[in-house]
Order: structure tokens, then C-alpha cells, then sequence
């Protein structure tokens, strides 16, 4: 008789870090069902398994196309896991984008809100009866940018089959409002982080439950996107980082580095300009402030400069 099969499920495995995931796991003896947007993606992942891995094996591989943009296609997805495999060892929800601007999925919530939280925790609550040791969520230190505001509290604490079934008031053109891709992205993973701690302290220890953070590595969604990470600050080896992420940030020279600041308030609101005034006496001459609301900040400081001259 033979040695019964171990399963794992995970997201994402078609990019950078996922290829790497499903090899250490492939080595570790366990069959992959991975989610697929394509038949292209598909082969391009078996491709590099074959190559990289001496263990691939086509059989181990099982490749199911869903669209993360769908719950209709997640739920057929965690359907047909349970139905083949019975019990899963572990689920790894790894997929994410960093949205470039804001557009609505076919269920009607922002697309990184729903591939990169709403997503992940609808597969768990669908496979959590069928697995038998881990739950991993890909989280992100970029959470440390943004704050748990109200609409992240209503929808952490909303059951996620009232979201999924659309009985949660989600206010799509309030979102549409303040849509920011980089504060959108770090928004649904620091709603995919309050989860994993809910999830764990819910399974007592019945499982391994954890969320893991890469660093900066160098995937697609940072030759497809600008990528900014709290962990990019000195300590972090110039050498270690992706050629793109270098050249975008550092002068030719050497000599400067880019920094880049997201205000949670609009371009021109107290605040804001308050914001300013604090970063250059922070920076004094060591630091050139520019964008939008260092302009405004400047035109007001000029007009009330001015402004004794004529009256």
C-alpha cells in the first residue's frame, strides 16, 4: 500500500516568491495544488519547477485556473481541493497586487481589497475544516504606513460571508474617494495581518497559524509596480537590493536617495501642510522637499510673505 498523499494549496505561486515556495515544498514531499490565472502561467511555472527541482514530477503539480477577482471561481477552486484531497496539510495564501488605480471587481469591492484580504480569508473559513497543520498569510511591513481606521475595523469584523454575499455595506465611491496604490496595498495586508492574529487565537493551537513577511525580494510586483518597504532604510545592504528598486531611488552619483511620503489627509489640508512644515525642520538643508503640497505649502508661505507689500 502506498504512502498516503500530503497536499498543500498555494496562492501566488506563479510569481517570484511563489516559484521558490513551491519548490522547498515539492522537497518536502508534498503535492501542490496551486491556483493558475492562465494555461501560459501554468507552463511557465512547471517550466521552472522542472528545471530547478529534481523532485518535480507532473503529477505532483495539480494547477486549477481561478481568478482571485471571482468568488464564484475561489469557491469552485476550494471545492474541488476538498473533493480531490480530503484534508490539506497547508494553505498558503500568498497572492497579491499593488493595484495602480482604483477599479471594481466583478463582486464590487477594490480589486486589492478583494485579491489580497477578502480572498484569503474566504478560502481559509471555506478549507479551514479540511486542514490539518498551517495556515501562512504573506503579510507586509508596509502595514507600519497605515492605521487600522473604521472601515478597516467594520470589515475585520464583519463575517466574511456576509461580505461575499453582499450583505456589507462596503461604500465602493467613498473608497474610490481616497484610493492610493501603495496605501491601498499596505491596507489589505495589514487587514490579511488583524486576521492571521484572529485565526490563531480562534484555533487554540489546533493549528499553525502565521503570517510572514519576505522583505524586499525581487519579484514581478516590483518590475510591474514602484515597491516601497519600511525595511529599504541604511541597514539593508545597497548590494541586496533588485537593480530596478536601486536605480529608481539612488542618483547616478551615489550621492542622494529618493525617499517617498504618502499624507493620509488631502494634498492641501492643514494637516498636510502641517506635515511639511514638520518634515523640513526635521531635514533642514539635508533633505529637497518637492510634489504637490510642498508647492501649495511654498505658495502660501510666499503670499503671506508678500502679502504686507500691497495692503
Amino acid at each position: 500500500m502506498g504512502e498516503q498523499k500530503r497536499y498543500a494549496l498555494v496562492s501566488g505561486a506563479t510569481g517570484g516568491m511563489g516559484r521558490y515556495i513551491c519548490k522547498s515544498l515539492l522537497e518536502r514531499g508534498l503535492t501542490l495544488y496551486l491556483p493558475c490565472r492562465s494555461r501560459e502561467k501554468e507552463e511557465e511555472l512547471r517550466h521552472f519547477l522542472e528545471r530547478e527541482s529534481p523532485l518535480y514530477k507532473r503529477d505532483l503539480v495539480v494547477c486549477v485556473q481561478a481568478d482571485f477577482e471571482s468568488f464564484a471561481s475561489v469557491l469552485a477552486l476550494c471545492e474541488r481541493v476538498m473533493e480531490e484531497c480530503g484534508e490539506i496539510e497547508l494553505l498558503m495564501n500568498n497572492a497579491a497586487i499593488i493595484a495602480p488605480e482604483f477599479k471594481l471587481t466583478p463582486d464590487g469591492y477594490e480589486r486589492s481589497l478583494q485579491v489580497n484580504y477578502l480572498v484569503p480569508r474566504y478560502m481559509t473559513e471555506l478549507l479551514l475544516p479540511h486542514i490539518t497543520r498551517q495556515v501562512i498569510n504573506t503579510v507586509s511591513c508596509s502595514t507600519k504606513v497605515v492605521s487600522f481606521n473604521r472601515f478597516c475595523k467594520e470589515i475585520a469584523e464583519a463575517e466574511i460571508f456576509d461580505i461575499v454575499e453582499g450583505r456589507f455595506n462596503y461604500n465602493a465611491e467613498e473608497h474610490r474617494k481616497h484610493f492610493g496604490h501603495l496605501k491601498d496595498y499596505s491596507r489589505s495586508k495589514l487587514l490579511l495581518d488583524d486576521f492571521t492574529h484572529r485565526l490563531r487565537e480562534r484555533t487554540l493551537g489546533g493549528l499553525y497559524v502565521d503570517g510572514a513577511d519576505p522583505g524586499i525580494v525581487d519579484t514581478n510586483i516590483i518590475t510591474q509596480h514602484r515597491w516601497y518597504d519600511s525595511l529599504a532604510d541604511i541597514s539593508v545592504p545597497k548590494e541586496a537590493l533588485p537593480k530596478e528598486l536601486y536605480e529608481f531611488f539612488n542618483s547616478k552619483k551615489g550621492d542622494s536617495t529618493m525617499m517617498c511620503v504618502f499624507f493620509d489627509d488631502t494634498t492641501s489640508s492643514d494637516g498636510t501642510m502641517q506635515a511639511i512644515e514638520d518634515i523640513r525642520d526635521v531635514a533642514r538643508d539635508q533633505c529637497f522637499v518637492s510634489g504637490m503640497s510642498a508647492i501649495i505649502e511654498d505658495t502660501k508661505v510666499l503670499a503671506e510673505k508678500e502679502t504686507t507689500m500691497y495692503v
